[in-house]
């Protein structure tokens, strides 16, 4: 018998004009998919809050993209594949992003393209 399960994000609500407040975010439940095939379902363990996503809640010019209100906020992670559906990617494998990978989203569980990540020692 399968669980379905739920991801809790944390999404950018409204710009914030001085320090963020709660009402800047908004927090929400959706359900996770299966990986498609080149895909990974990941559960994050480690989380960075890196300073730079502050300003990519402004719609300043910046070295970095700025979010839209509306979109998860992201941030680096460190993560376990909970399901594989992607060569070279087992479950429990410890991944990281690459160079070239993105940034993962605030919440419990992502699937992503598998392409995006590295296996971790």
């Amino acid at each position: 018998m399968s669980t379905t399960l739920h991801n809790h994000r944390i999404r950018l609500a409204a710009r914030p004009h001085g320090e963020p407040v709660s009402d800047d975010f908004r927090h929400d439940v959706v359900e996770v998919p299966s990986p498609a095939p080149g895909q990974l379902l990941l559960r994050t363990r480690y989380l960075s809050l890196d300073p730079y996503v502050r300003g990519r809640m402004s719609a300043a010019k910046s070295y970095a993209a700025p979010m839209e209100v509306g979109d998860v906020i992201e941030g680096g992670t460190v993560s376990e594949v909970v399901e594989s559906a992607a060569d070279g990617f087992s479950p429990v494998t410890p991944s990281c992003p690459t160079a070239a990978g993105r940034s993962t989203a605030w919440s419990p569980r992502t699937a992503c393209d598998a392409w995006t990540r590295r296996p971790h020692p």
